[in-house]
């Protein structure tokens, strides 16, 4: 950063730490003798973890902000507490000559002009929201318009990946759209640009205003992740037009979006003619539960609050800061996307009628549109509607759900985890005590083992039946062979599937699979970086070598939340 600010001609000073750049003149005694505006000069840093630099599929340069957590951004000096609100305007300038396009969070399409050997894109927008909320993204990209009634959407990225993807993805958005509309009213943005970006990006999407960055993994060939669309799109309302006023309450987004993503995805198929089933609701909502139960075993308990400041602000030398801003643990925890989805199914159950409980979102939606809120917002309106139908008091809910760290024990006996008459959830036992029996019971036949079952029809089947062999003390390869052949096709369309079975190799030593894991490694970044631990202790010469090759050739692509963490994993 320049180290003179301009005011009237004359000179500002400056001084900068992990959190803040104070402004100072050591002229002026009063606040009142102070500028009240600003002009900062400055430069990003080239490997600043503000601006991903990358090359696409097609070997083509590109550039895009990362789902970096608050407060790791160089791209603006101004990246503070969610109630810095303000509009702003970009003017972002590639070469004449070059056939890149700017992406950017904006009302409306740019205006493109000339300035001498540069194309400059100019975008604005009058909503005012966080800074946190901006993104862009520049690449030689195809960009094809969706064929969306009230919503302007095209879909971008690398000519092949929209090839593929087109047809499918122009169905489902506006499935998804009309879905989320008969649930909790019309899309709350005017346009909206979606952008399949670099196989190193965090996380499988990211919602912005006007702009949404997708993974390449959604577009494995399972549609089942489709879904994950859903849930970016539920963020227009719940983290774009309903934001938080304190970063360390992400459930107010991230847990709202998750409990959507269901409702809209189902809502959507039936659109395309694929009518719900609850059975696999449930089995997702098990899958969820089982994940959280994981995560709360090896996290530390702060990081499993949803409300860990209670409401109050974090201070630290007369500075207030984001608590675990700058903890790259922090971005990938999933508490707050699932312990805040199984709060509002806990409320959903409390109010006992599904039309009453979304006519209660939609109102919270028309009531604090535009604006900042806390978890008590929610919670408050929900007992004004339910105090007559609800045993628990308001006081004990925020202790209990928000407060506590760990599972709550109305969360498990929630409606939404019955698996009793579940057919598909039965069908999960069976294979598993097949493949048990084949382990424990017929050692003197296992040559000539074979499965006898049919295959599990849902990737919601295979995903619970990959956590119960995860479990298992050791599988033998005879039975790893028949599961991968009857299961191939779902785990390499299905990269959570992927993952399991990743685990499962790298845990049971099976050889014949260690490229499938290196391949799983390098194609999907943002869901992998815990496997690297498995690999350093499997105490495997073969595995570690793996660990360094992978680490060595992606250390210029990963991204700097996964590098540090397998820093600390070494």
């Amino acid at each position: 950063m320049n180290s003179i600010f301009s005011k009237r001609g004359s000179k500002l000073s400056f001084s900068s730490d992990d959190w803040t750049v104070t402004v100072f003149d050591k002229q002026r005694r009063f606040k009142t003798s102070f500028p009240l505006m600003l002009r900062l000069s400055y430069t990003t840093r080239m490997h600043t973890r503000s601006l991903h630099w990358r090359k696409d599929i097609d070997g083509n340069p590109c550039v895009y902000t990362p789902a970096a957590a608050v407060n790791n951004r160089g791209l603006f000096p101004s990246q503070d507490i969610p109630r810095a609100l303000s509009t702003w305007t970009a003017k972002i300038s590639v070469p004449v000559n070059d056939d890149s396009c700017v992406f950017c969070t904006g009302d409306e399409e740019p205006s493109v002009y000339k300035e001498g050997d540069l194309k400059t894109f100019y975008f604005h927008t009058k909503l005012v929201l966080p800074m946190s909320t901006f993104a862009l993204a520049v690449g030689s990209w195809e960009a094809r318009p969706l064929t969306c009634e009230a919503v302007a959407v095209r879909f971008i990225g690398p000519k092949k990946v929209i090839d593929d993807n087109f047809a499918l993805v122009n169905q489902y958005i506006q499935a998804s759209l009309d879905a989320a509309n008969e649930l909790i009213g019309p899309y709350p943005l005017s346009r909206c640009d979606i952008v399949v970006v670099h196989r190193s990006f965090s996380g499988l999407g990211l919602a912005s205003p006007n702009l949404m960055f997708l993974s390449p993994s959604i577009f494995s060939g399972d549609t089942s992740l489709l879904m994950k669309i859903s849930h970016e799109v539920s963020h227009g309302w719940f983290g774009i037009m309903i934001g938080s006023l304190d970063w360390t309450e992400a459930w107010i987004s991230e847990g709202f979006a998750t409990f959507m993503e269901e409702v809209i995805h189902d809502g959507a198929m039936v659109h395309l003619g694929v009518d719900a089933d609850m059975d696999l609701a449930v089995l997702r909502s098990l899958i969820r539960y089982e994940s959280l139960v994981e995560e709360v075993g090896n996290t530390s308990q702060d990081l499993q609050l949803l409300r860990p400041l209670e409401g109050n602000d974090l201070r630290a030398n007369d500075r207030s800061y984001v608590k675990n801003g700058i903890n790259p643990m922090a971005g990938m925890t999933q508490a707050h996307y699932i312990k805040g989805y199984f709060l509002l199914h806990y409320l959903l159950e409390l109010c006992g009628d599904r039309k009453q409980f979304f006519d209660l979102l939609k109102n919270y939606i028309t009531t604090y549109f535009g604006q900042l809120v806390s978890s008590t917002h929610f919670i408050d309106m929900f007992f004004s509607k339910f105090c007559q139908i609800t045993d628990i008091s308001k006081a004990k809910l925020i202790r209990t759900w928000l407060h506590s760290p760990g599972i709550p024990q109305e969360l498990e006996v929630l409606g939404i985890l019955d698996v009793r008459r579940n057919d598909p959830y039965r069908e999960v036992s069976e294979a598993y005590r097949e493949i048990y029996d084949a382990i424990h019971k017929r050692r003197d036949k296992k040559r000539n083992f074979e499965l006898g079952l049919d295959r599990l029809r849902y990737s919601e089947q295979v995903s619970l039946l990959l956590n119960l062999l995860i479990k298992m003390e050791s599988i033998p390869s005879f039975v790893l062979k028949q599961i991968k052949q009857l299961y191939h096709q779902k785990i390499s369309s299905h990269p959570e599937l992927g993952h399991k079975w990743a685990e499962i190799v790298v845990k049971n030593k099976f050889r014949s699979e260690y490229s499938q894991v290196s391949h799983f490694l390098r194609s999907h970044q943002s869901m992998g970086v815990f496997l690297y631990g498995e690999l350093l202790l499997s105490k495997n010469k073969t595995l570690k070598m793996m660990f360094q090759e992978l680490v060595e050739d992606l250390k210029d692509e990963m991204d700097d939340n996964s590098k540090s963490v397998i820093r600390d994993l070494l």
